[in-house]
């Protein structure tokens, strides 16, 4: 039997298996992706002649869409290894939250964190189909390591992208008894690894960008810091949504369950708004129009609920059940943020002229619109993030047991 809260929060699967409406969201995106895999399938065949890609805006939608799942992919990750090697810092702080959630609710054999590493697993693999796509040969990329160049940020890149799929389907497995819930040594080396490689990948980021920033007082300093503040509020949105307690959960004599997972979500939530306010300052410093107005006021939102939320008291039904989406929406509305600041982002840092000085004066400013077959790209990678996910749990819930059943 569906509840609200098995349908209305994302990837929330039953305790005893995939419930109806989990089997038709899979289907329906398992049919979305072959669709729409045709689109990728056409630049790796045909070439790129179908994108309005240009000398200016030779970065499209398929590069911003590699950067937002790529950026929750590792901000994912990120968190999990913070949360493995330190429990109580920030993104727990509470013993019935840690003891409820983390060991008592499970989807079957696949843990809360489990789950989140399968999101982290399909956010990075998606993201390669998107810059496979872009690259047209996706056997060029191979040309990145023979190159052995690691002084290029898109070798790094590809380093690091490689190393952290790696590291989240050893951690969405449990091989070798990976977990947050059961820190031991081969626990620790995960979480120390990965973060390296997450930082690695960030820096990365950072590197790509900054090498089309100008010096001195046009640069876009505090652009950086963003880089990596949204990479990690991706990941702890994310994994809110995921420890968020169902509708019917309370504790005797505490009235609604404590969402200790928001303490964590705020601290990163305070790091992304400064850093967007410096971005801003930085910005009218040099005269220059702010790109990221979208984040900074999205930002804010989520700031206010937050804090605000702890001020308001729920005495009813009714009261609970508005915060409990409400907190949903907010989650999401971070994702959204992250995702629209990686749009302008990208743009944002290819407006530049392409033909130097004095020349650049006869360079029309162009706009840059997606084609269908770059729109094309991004469904195929948002509904493949679904396929894998609802795939690995129906290895994990049915397939799993049933092999080990024949021996």
């Amino acid at each position: 039997m569906l509840d609200l809260y098995t349908i209305f929060t994302p990837f929330a699967l039953v305790t005893l298996g995939m419930s109806v409406f989990d089997w038709v969201l899979f289907v329906t995106f398992a049919l979305i992706f072959i669709a729409s895999f045709l689109t990728v399938l056409y630049p790796m065949v045909f070439g790129l002649s179908k994108t309005n890609l240009s000398d200016r805006y030779n970065w499209g939608l398929n590069i911003q869409g590699f950067f937002f799942l790529s950026t929750v992919g590792y901000g994912i990750l990120a968190v999990l290894a913070i949360q493995t090697i330190a429990p109580s810092v920030i993104f727990l702080g509470d013993i019935l939250f840690s003891e409820f959630v983390l060991n008592v609710r499970t989807f079957g054999v696949l843990s809360i964190n489990s789950l989140a590493g399968t999101i982290a697993f399909a956010c990075l693999i998606s993201a390669q189909l998107l810059m496979a796509s872009d690259l047209g040969k996706p056997q060029r990329a191979f040309k990145i390591i023979t190159g052995k160049n690691l002084k290029s940020p898109l070798t790094l890149d590809f380093i690091s992208l490689v190393a952290l799929t790696i590291l989240s389907f050893v951690f969405m497995l449990g091989i070798g008894g990976v977990s947050v819930e059961s820190v031991h040594g081969i626990s620790m080396l995960w979480a120390y690894t990965t973060l390296f490689f997450a930082l690695l990948c960030m820096f990365a980021h950072v590197m790509l960008f900054s090498l089309k920033v100008t010096p001195g007082f046009d640069s876009k300093s505090f652009d950086a810091i963003s880089m990596i503040s949204c990479g990690l509020w991706s990941g702890t949105a994310i994994l809110t949504l995921l420890w968020k307690p169902p509708l019917y959960w309370s504790v005797s004599g505490l009235g609604p369950f404590p969402l200790a997972s928001f303490n964590g979500f705020l601290i990163i939530t305070i790091i992304v708004f400064t850093t967007q306010i410096a971005i801003i300052l930085n910005s009218l410093f040099v005269k220059q129009k702010p790109h990221n107005l979208i984040l900074t006021g999205l930002s804010f939102v989520v700031l206010i609920y937050i804090v605000g939320r702890d001020f308001i008291r729920i005495d009813s039904c009714v009261g609970e059940v508005i915060f409990h989406f409400a907190d949903i929406a907010i989650c999401l509305l971070a994702l959204l943020a992250v995702f629209l600041d990686k749009i302008l982002s990208v743009i944002n840092y290819q407006k530049d002229a392409v033909l130097p000085a004095p020349y650049s004066m006869y360079d029309k400013a162009k706009s840059y619109k997606p084609s269908l077959l770059e729109i094309g790209n991004l469904v195929a990678a948002f509904s493949l993030v679904v396929c894998i996910t609802y795939a690995v749990v129906i290895f994990k819930l049915y397939v799993l047991p049933w092999l080990i059943s024949l021996f």
